[in-house]
């Protein structure tokens, strides 16, 4: 079963359509074969409490890019979006290892994004800018950007 037939069969009742929370949102421009599914809803359907990002974007073309997405209306804390972006990673790539047939995909490459209204208080931009997310020997960086941006114009800047 495809990757992503296989997400969307597994996580049915956590799909959403938007990456979006209290207007803030993550536009999904020029993308055709992903799935995003909602991360509090993930949580239950796998029987655990813990605090997760908004969103788990999976998108599968010859690679497999994940983002991992906190959306914020209010201001943004460092330490728990660093603690739901890191759950968000975990619980990613423990779907991956389950729906990627073994050597299906060379390259995932994830995205910690966390979209905010405004960034009002300085020094939580810059505590998220120098934060990294350790995970399985590689270390990631938070993406902290304004709402609105698309996901392709996002990764785009990156490369």
């Amino acid at each position: 079963m495809p990757t992503i037939d296989c997400i969307k069969n597994d996580f049915a009742e956590a799909i959403i359509n938007h990456c979006e929370e209290k207007s803030c949102k993550l536009k999904l421009v020029d993308l055709d074969n992903y799935v995003i599914l909602k991360g509090e809803k993930v949580c239950e359907k796998k029987c655990i409490t813990c605090k997760i990002c908004d969103c788990l974007l999976f998108i599968v073309d010859t690679d497999v890019l994940i983002g991992l997405v906190e959306l914020k209306s209010k201001n943004p804390n460092a330490s728990e979006i660093e603690e739901q972006l890191t759950n968000g990673l975990e619980i990613a790539s423990s779907i991956l290892e389950k729906c990627c047939i073994e050597h299906e995909y060379v390259n995932f490459d994830f995205y910690l994004i966390v979209l905010a209204k405004s960034w009002p208080h300085a020094i939580e931009l810059r505590k998220i800018k120098n934060t990294k997310v350790g995970f399985k020997g590689k270390k990631y960086d938070i993406i902290p950007k304004k709402c609105g941006l698309s996901f392709t114009e996002l990764i785009s800047r990156l490369k």
